[in-house]
């Protein structure tokens, strides 16, 4: 997974005031109609409340893993958000969200989405890149932080992660869903 390609600095929001999910949906969006113009806000809403109501994409720990399939997408897409205050997000720990990472992917991707949800939700269940990540000041130092645990990861490294390799597990399977 090429972080640089996958998520870009002008797709990182530090400071969203959403106070709903659905809100963090519209924040998630408007930052993906940003940084592409060919993408249809409603669309992506819609993409996304849809995936929801399948299960909750929030994870544990304060994080959620949204995602969709959307029409008139060629590459995957993420947005990254930090939320202002933490929203209920219905997460398998019953904790509110104050991080959410969305992966938006083209509308005939398959396995290749599950495997990236995969890898984003055991680089952000590690309790050690989240903290780094709720506390990072700026939009480059939370790309470093997520970028360096992506090759920690990859190289076989490990943080000090929330949770079980189970636990883990499970989250990422639900996610992937």
């Amino acid at each position: 997974m090429d972080l640089s390609k996958l998520l870009s600095l002008d797709a990182i929001n530090l400071s969203c005031d959403a106070e709903s999910m659905k809100q963090a949906f519209c924040c998630i969006a408007r930052q993906a109609c940003e940084t592409n113009g060919k993408l249809n806000r409603n669309d992506i809403i819609a993409a996304l409340v849809d995936r929801e109501r399948l299960g909750s994409t929030g994870i544990g720990g304060g994080i959620a893993l949204p995602h969709a399939r959307l029409a008139g997408l060629s590459v995957e897409k993420a947005i990254f958000l930090r939320l202002d205050k933490p929203v209920d997000f219905d997460a398998l720990d019953d904790q509110p969200v104050d991080i959410i990472c969305a992966l938006l992917v083209p509308e005939d991707a398959c396995q290749d989405q599950k495997k990236c949800l995969a890898k984003l939700a055991r680089l952000l269940r590690d309790a050690k890149v989240s903290e780094r990540i709720r506390h990072a000041a700026t939009k480059e130092a939370v790309h470093a932080v997520l970028s360096q645990a992506l090759s920690q990861h990859a190289s076989g490294g490990s943080g000090t992660g929330q949770g079980s390799a189970a636990s883990l597990s499970a989250s990422a399977a639900n996610v992937a869903a």
